[in-house]
């Protein structure tokens, strides 16, 4: 039997000496974890990674201090746009490298 625990935690500063901040922990238990590769683990590991981080500053963006609020929402969408960055650079660099397009 393999254990697992995702935790996610941040503390922002409210500009006022002091500071708001929330943990979120999950954890689980697997008896089949053999029979699943290390990719697929890792992959599992990230996605409730993610969902705890996102979780955790979407309940910091409803603060009542305003700065704390400003910068978990300036987070949530930082990860958002790069994201969209990277799917339209991936997108031109497959569109660049064509097989068409190359020089034979």
């Amino acid at each position: 039997m393999s254990s697992f625990v995702v935790s996610y935690e941040r503390k922002l500063s409210d500009g006022n000496f002091g500071s708001e901040g929330l943990t979120l922990s999950w954890s689980w238990q697997d008896d089949e974890i053999e029979d699943v590769d290390a990719g697929q683990i890792t992959e599992q590991l990230e996605t409730a990674s993610q969902f705890l981080r996102t979780l955790v500053l979407t309940e910091l963006s409803k603060s009542a201090a305003e700065r704390v609020r400003f910068v978990a929402e300036h987070e949530l969408r930082a990860r958002e746009v790069n994201a969209s960055v990277v799917s339209v650079a991936t997108a031109h660099i497959v569109e660049l490298t064509d097989a068409e397009d190359l020089p034979f």
